[in-house]
């Protein structure tokens, strides 16, 4: 398989290479199972419906773009959807060839892929080893979790650094799939990070806002 991370032009999108309808199951299965090991159970209303049926369109098809945004206040799923894609894209690893694009040419293998996630906290932890940041600036699939919280610069050593930024214009460049999460309206991410950046996101993610539904007091 050619390195995505070296070859960023030739890379084709990340995506299922399953009906629809197939993919709706599986993410919706794992959003309910994740929800479950919380000890509650999924409230399958029009709101989550409509969350599941957008992400599973990305999923079967990106178009242009190479990552996902979930947006909205806390409390409405975005975690859990974000954790119910990485365990999708494991099952669908070994359920289905569901990642033909991935496909070898010469060997005629398809890799097993997984998506790393982290907190945006975790993240800068990560950050103060450098040889671990890179690693996870390259992997191919990867996960954020409350994006826009960290603070927007960090010192080290004497020096400022921004890893988070760092970390989305080296994915921007390379166009790896990357889904986050935020509670940051998009004036807040405005404010957070200067105009490069946020056009940048418009090009780079498919945004699906969460309604301002808390499930964790229902």
């Amino acid at each position: 398989m050619s390195d995505c991370t070296q070859k960023p032009i030739f890379c084709r999108r990340f995506k299922f290479d399953l009906p629809a309808q197939k993919i709706l199951d599986i993410v919706t299965y794992y959003f309910a199972d994740e929800i479950a090991q919380r000890g509650r159970k999924m409230i399958l209303d029009g709101n989550s419906k409509g969350n599941l049926i957008a992400v599973t369109k990305v999923l079967a098809n990106p178009g242009h773009k190479f990552g996902i945004m979930l947006c909205g206040n806390c409390g409405n799923g975005k975690t859990t959807m974000m954790h119910a894609i990485r365990r999708s894209i494991d099952f669908a690893n070994d359920a289905y060839k569901a990642f033909e694009f991935l496909r070898d040419p010469d060997t005629k293998r398809i890799p097993r892929i997984s998506m790393q996630a982290y907190d945006v906290k975790s993240l800068l932890a990560k950050a103060r080893k450098q040889e671990n940041f890179d690693a996870i600036k390259q992997t191919f699939l990867l996960g954020i979790d409350d994006l826009g919280k960290e603070p927007r610069e960090i010192m080290d050593y004497g020096s400022v650094n921004t890893p988070v930024i760092d970390l989305l214009e080296y994915r921007y460049n390379r166009m790896l799939f990357t889904v986050v999460t935020t509670n940051l309206t998009w004036q807040e991410l405005e404010k957070k990070y200067d105009r490069r950046i946020i056009d940048r996101f418009w090009e780079m993610f498919h945004v699906i806002p969460f309604k301002d539904i808390s499930y964790r007091r229902i």
